[in-house]
């Protein structure tokens, strides 16, 4: 069984930009799990077309 990350503590490695997003938002991984980090300062909630209709296999 696979164990899932601590998404708290766990290392975040960030891959790139998604440029097409309304604001900052990075794709990334936590241990085998895709992420998409979003930084909480003076930034607007995403939306659902700020992230690719595939987005597991867009990282």
């Amino acid at each position: 069984m696979m164990r899932t990350p601590d998404l708290v503590t766990a290392e975040l490695t960030l891959t790139g930009s998604l440029t097409t997003a309304s604001n900052a938002t990075f794709p990334g991984w936590i241990g085998d799990e895709a992420v998409a980090y979003k930084p909480t300062a003076r930034e607007k909630p995403l939306v659902a077309t700020d992230l690719p209709s595939q987005t597991s296999t867009s990282f």
